[in-house]
């Protein structure tokens, strides 16, 4: 009988040491899952091989005060990318007030990565432009935001060209003056819209095409050119001085939730303390 007794007692115990390892696993995983949710599980690599992007602020909408900002975000974005607009109606907003609330600037850059894409992120980045130039920053980014919230929502009709042209101006709703100098902005283009179209694309692939993501990015072994990942959208530099007149930045690939996000411009900003 006693040795009946001894071998359910160690029975229990080695129950007992499951149990505890089952618990003990499950709070790791939770532990993990919610480091990796919330963006704290970054690799920023080594943050001495920030990415370089030439400061032209004077042609791209910006969003705060770009003289006086404690951090600069650069946002290379596509009107007509789906993740793009995700990105602009379910994240941005958040991180807006996050940057804006600690001193921070945006700045808006136009890129296409995908070919398919120009016939609706073509005109619409035209009219911003010229929204940007009669009517100021502050419109823009209102304009921006009403056009990619549309595209999202599938609430801009698919029409023919000249009249998505029109379409997008009424968009905007301004006033008579400001809507009659952004046609007149328009015409200024002629046949070729597609002008800034080019332009803009040729300069973001020599702008940071050739850039180095830092060895440690994601687990990056050894510095490799940016154009080499592959230069696609939504893509962000997150930087917090200029030197030699440009801004030395850490890259963010991808759509990335808001905490996750404002995660990586914290230690950004810490690393350069």
């Amino acid at each position: 009988m006693a040795k009946k007794s001894k071998g359910k007692k160690d029975h229990i115990e080695i129950n007992l040491f499951w149990v505890v390892f089952a618990i003990f696993f499950v709070f790791l995983v939770v532990w993990i899952f919610r480091r990796l949710s919330t963006g704290h599980s970054v690799n920023m690599g080594d943050v001495s091989q920030y990415m370089v992007v030439p400061s032209k602020f004077d042609e791209d909408p910006v969003l705060g005060d770009i003289n006086k900002a404690k951090f600069l975000v650069f946002e290379y974005s596509d009107f007509a990318c789906p993740v793009c607009q995700r990105f602009r109606v379910k994240e941005f907003p958040v991180i807006k007030e996050y940057v804006l609330k600690h001193g921070g600037a945006w700045v808006g850059k136009y890129f296409v990565a995908v070919p398919s894409h120009k016939i609706v992120a073509e005109p619409a980045m035209v009219v911003a432009t010229c929204v940007k130039l009669v009517a100021g920053n502050s419109v823009y980014w209102q304009f921006s935001q009403k056009v990619y919230e549309g595209l999202y929502n599938n609430k801009i009709p698919t029409i023919p060209l000249d009249k998505y042209y029109s379409y997008l101006v009424k968009l905007a709703e301004l006033p008579f003056e400001q809507e009659s100098a952004v046609n007149e902005c328009l015409d200024k283009y002629g046949g070729d819209p597609s002008k800034i179209y080019s332009q803009s694309q040729a300069f973001v692939e020599k702008e940071i095409g050739d850039t180095l993501l830092p060895a440690g990015y994601n687990g990056i072994k050894k510095p490799v050119k940016l154009k080499q990942v592959g230069l696609g959208t939504p893509m962000f530099v997150v930087c917090t001085s200029l030197i030699d007149n440009q801004c030395r930045g850490y890259p963010i690939l991808g759509y990335k939730q808001a905490d996750e996000f404002i995660s990586v411009i914290e230690k950004v900003v810490n690393s350069k303390r």
